[in-house]
């Protein structure tokens, strides 16, 4: 099951401007949703085996331009999580604790790999931000799970993954 083309590039574009709106009224950034992340990693489950490469790039694009910093760091790092994302998801049959796993192993992997690419030199500032990020991230590509497994349509070898 994958979701259409309208899925896609809308949902994207509604994560972020629920993420635009959100990232300067939430104090503390590890308290602040990544909507754009969470989306993404759900668009993977549903490309087992060929990661939304496109959409990934488009949403590190996407929240670089909303932070003003690390655009970069950000490109690659969703890159790798709808990579991770695509590649574990294939190993399962889908449902909501698969999910979840999925998106905290691929979420760990786009916050590691942040740090890796990006210039931050403060490791303890990070590791007190990402843990609470990874969970909220997590959860929140739980709740947009079903909303996108509704829309998904039949293609290919993944037909009767749900």
């Amino acid at each position: 099951m994958r979701p259409g083309p309208a899925v896609i590039w809308g949902g994207l574009f509604a994560a972020f401007l629920l993420q635009a709106q959100v990232s300067g009224r939430i104090p503390g950034a590890e308290n602040r949703p990544e909507f754009l992340l969470a989306f993404l990693l759900v668009l993977a489950v549903f490309s087992p085996g060929s990661p939304p490469v496109a959409p990934a790039f488009a949403a590190g694009l996407l929240e670089g331009v909303l932070c003003g910093l690390y655009t970069g760091a950000f490109i690659v790092s969703r890159i790798v999580a709808a990579v991770a994302a695509s590649h574990v998801a294939d190993r399962f049959n889908l449902s909501l604790p698969v999910m979840l796993l999925v998106s905290l192993i691929a979420c760990t992997t786009a916050h590691l790999t942040f740090l890796l690419v990006s210039s931050t030199a403060d490791i303890g500032w990070w590791l007190k931000v990402t843990g609470r990020q990874i969970l909220l991230t997590t959860l929140l590509a739980g709740l947009l799970y079903p909303l996108v497994a509704r829309t998904a349509r039949a293609s290919g070898p993944s037909l009767g993954r749900l």
